[in-house]
């Protein structure tokens, strides 16, 4: 039914002259997504549609291609300094923003006459600033915290206006790093490092991102209407760039129903969606379809530190003592890990982990909990998905044996979009859920606990955490993967993440589509999409 829409939409804006393709040769995808967009703010976009929709309508200074190489974005060249510390860009001449008629005409009162639509240096400047302003709570500020200044300015200590990124003149930016990142490039390949232009940001005074006529894009595609449920991408006549797409137009549909999902796919009603295992394993016509499995999700016990009675460290530790991770992913038939980042996460090389599993230390740190909640005894909810209610209840009777009668625990099964919900904003105690590595490698997973990152789904902070994950990508291998046990080990002491087991995501693409590249998370890129 949407599809069928979406078809008679965009045959109307052909019939009318809108689109300078006929309806012929028109190339369109489906994208089935798992939740409503939140935003199209690229320096605070934090949820994976809003993400997903925003890389496609702007283009950073460089791009991440599939193989992890960087290629030219909105810059055609760089430097770095010898000793990794200052990177100068030069900026093409072409690169422009698309001003829809819709923000042009609603926003013609408070755009100066002279509004410029050249993409300049100026742009990354207030940009990269509002990434790390600790009042824009930006998702990746974590990436850009080696900029130089960035810490101090997060802290409240030093004014945005110093942050170590330098407009030369329209088309030169440089950009001064306190420590070398190896991956500093990649980083700024992501959606809080893409350009925002500070007139067109503050006409819209304080709506940026949120409507149409609030929009100003600078990638190969823009966003020419949506509502609640749906999204459709144009692709734009303005993009001059290397990465200039095949497809006239992208469709995205928040679709509630999985089950109804599920027939829509086996029926090749969408060009591609994201599954779960479990949705998976249930889906029919899976031989004409092109599948791509991630190993990205760790299923597992999360304590909110935001909670009064969770922020008690002795007491997280007494329930992570009383709780054989083990015994749970056995009743579950599954492989139990004991690692915090899944495989797609993880560095391969660090294979012993902390086990934090231990009846002789229940006991001694549910005494200290207590005494210093001042509580004889403590209530709890775990929240987690139906299908797991019935494991969370073996793991109560569990911590009944060993917590005693101080510790009285509930099971609240929801969605599992409820769950992420929840998670997401912090609604929840203790929460068996699935925590998704948005790439390959270990920055962005490990990230995401830095009390930089507005994604910190625990609420956990540490100055410690905080360093490590800055210097992770130092450029000295030697070191990553002794950083990476600081790391794991540090968290793990904390008690707040306990891992039980992995999962997959697959990534499904239906009959006849090809070249849309995957890359985890809210990484969908269409850029060689092709339909045969």
């Amino acid at each position: 039914m949407k599809r069928t829409l979406s078809l008679l939409l965009t045959a109307a804006l052909l019939l009318t002259g809108l689109c300078g393709c006929s309806r012929k040769n028109s190339l369109i995808f489906y994208t089935a997504v798992a939740a409503p967009a939140q935003g199209f703010d690229p320096q605070v976009a934090a949820d994976e549609t809003g993400r997903m929709i925003v890389r496609s309508c702007f283009e950073g200074l460089v791009v991440a291609d599939k193989d992890g190489g960087i290629q030219p974005g909105v810059a055609a060249s760089w430097t770095v300094s010898p000793d990794g510390l200052t990177y100068l860009f030069t900026l093409r001449p072409d690169a422009v923003w698309h001003l829809t008629t819709n923000a042009q005409e609603q926003l013609a009162d408070r755009l100066p006459a002279d509004f410029r639509l050249a993409v300049t240096a100026d742009d990354f400047v207030f940009a990269l600033r509002r990434a790390v302003d600790p009042a824009m709570n930006a998702p990746d500020a974590f990436m850009y915290m080696n900029i130089k200044n960035a810490e101090a300015i997060r802290q409240n200590r030093a004014a945005v206006e110093t942050l170590g990124v330098h407009a030369i003149d329209a088309r030169t930016l440089q950009i001064d790093l306190t420590r070398p990142q190896s991956n500093f490039l990649y980083a700024l390949a992501q959606p809080a490092a893409m350009p925002c232009n500070e007139t067109f940001f503050n006409a819209c005074i304080g709506r940026y991102g949120t409507y149409i006529k609030f929009i100003l894009s600078n990638g190969p595609y823009y966003l020419s209407r949506f509502d609640e449920n749906s999204y459709r991408l144009n692709k734009s006549p303005d993009y001059r760039g290397e990465q200039s797409p095949k497809a006239d137009y992208l469709w995205f549909y928040y679709v509630a129903d999985r089950n109804n999902l599920l027939k829509d796919l086996a029926d090749s009603e969408y060009s591609c969606a994201v599954l779960s295992d479990a949705e998976y394993r249930k889906l029919r016509a899976k031989r004409s379809f092109t599948v791509e499995r991630e190993n990205d999700v760790l299923r597992c016990l999360l304590f909110n530190l935001n909670d009064p009675l969770l922020g008690n460290a002795d007491l997280r530790r007494a329930l992570a003592a009383a709780t054989d991770t083990g015994l749970i992913a056995e009743n579950a038939k599954r492989q139990a890990v004991y690692g915090l980042a899944p495989e797609r996460a993880a560095d391969p090389r660090v294979t012993v982990h902390p086990h934090l599993f231990d009846r002789d230390k229940v006991a001694p740190s549910l005494e200290k909990a207590l005494e210093a909640l001042d509580n004889a005894s403590i209530e709890l909810t775990i929240l987690c998905e139906e299908q797991h209610g019935e494991l969370m209840r073996k793991l109560l009777q569990e911590w009944q044996q060993l917590l005693g009668v101080s510790v009285a625990a509930a099971v609240k099964t929801v969605t599992a979009q409820e769950l992420e919900s929840a998670v997401a904003s912090g609604d929840y105690q203790i929460a068996f859920c699935p925590l998704r590595a948005r790439t390959f490698g270990a920055y962005e997973y490990f990230g995401a606990f830095t009390s930089y990152s507005g994604a910190n789904a625990a609420g956990y902070s540490s100055p410690t955490v905080n360093l490590l994950v800055n210097t992770l990508y130092s450029g000295d291998d030697a070191k990553f993967a002794a950083c990476y046990r600081s790391l794991e080990n540090l968290l793990a002491n904390e008690a707040f993440l306990l891992p039980v087991w992995e999962e997959s995501t697959w990534f499904v693409c239906t009959k006849g589509v090809s070249g849309i590249d995957y890359r985890g998370g809210d990484k969908i890129y269409f850029g060689n999409a092709a339909r045969s």
